[in-house]
């Protein structure tokens, strides 16, 4: 499964866009964002020179998605932390483009692009209580990971893992709408293990996503949580609250 994400991943240094990581509660999406993707990236996985360096920052949105964002960002640039009321988007926007300074030369692909790992993004719904703050919020992640032409790649990359029996309030905001519509391709079981991937398992260690009576250990792992724009996640079941 991490092979997957970065896999993935890859792809959005070019085509831009978030990478989301769908499925049921206790499915183990942050063990598979902390303790596998992660570790990945800071080993230089992402096939990109110095990718090994780039900054990654991991939060969870809380009630003051912008002020959780700006602080990550105040810790990768040495910038003084904003207070919750004084984070805004601006802010949040120049410490991203802080943190992706340009490296040593003038290929504009050796950059360093941030990585930013959002988890339990469900908080933008159950803690965040400002609309505003919430759309705010989407719209600097959205910016940073555009890639407006063939010309400029986007200038991070960006992780968003949800529960997914919030995946209808995502729908309401286009950019998390287009990034849930279609599914990851699937994979042979045996192809991952090749390839150091491991399935999400679901609540009480039985079978994650899309897993039923009859399926097989192969068909359950072939099931995949990722979603990418212009894709829908195949096989989401409602989790637990």
């Amino acid at each position: 499964m991490t092979a997957d994400l970065l896999v993935r991943l890859d792809d959005r240094m070019r085509g831009g866009g978030p990478l989301m990581v769908v499925a049921p509660s206790e499915a183990g999406k942050s063990s598979l964002l902390r303790a596998g993707l992660l570790p990945a990236l800071a080993r230089g996985a992402l096939p990109a020179a110095g990718s090994a360096d780039w900054p990654r920052l991991l939060l969870t949105p809380t009630a003051h998605p912008l002020a959780s964002l700006a602080a990550r960002l105040a810790d990768v640039t040495g910038a003084d932390p904003p207070g919750a009321g004084s984070a805004d988007a601006q802010t949040c926007g120049a410490l991203l483009n802080a943190a992706g300074s340009e490296q040593s030369g003038s290929d504009r692909r050796a950059r360093s692009r941030p990585i930013v790992v959002v988890d339990q993004l469900e908080e933008l719904f159950t803690l965040c209580t400002s609309e505003r703050e919430r759309r705010d919020f989407l719209d600097v992640l959205e910016r940073f990971t555009r890639a407006d032409d063939e010309a400029a790649d986007p200038a991070g990359l960006v992780v968003l893992g949800l529960r997914s029996d919030f995946y209808t309030p995502c729908t309401r905001h286009p950019w998390l709408r287009a990034a849930l519509a279609r599914p990851a391709s699937p994979r042979t079981h045996g192809r991952q293990r090749a390839a150091g991937s491991h399935r999400i398992p679901g609540p009480g260690g039985g079978a994650g996503v899309g897993a039923g009576p009859g399926r097989t250990a192969a068909a359950r792992d072939r099931h995949a949580l990722l979603g990418r724009s212009g894709e829908r996640p195949a096989g989401l079941r409602p989790g637990r609250s």
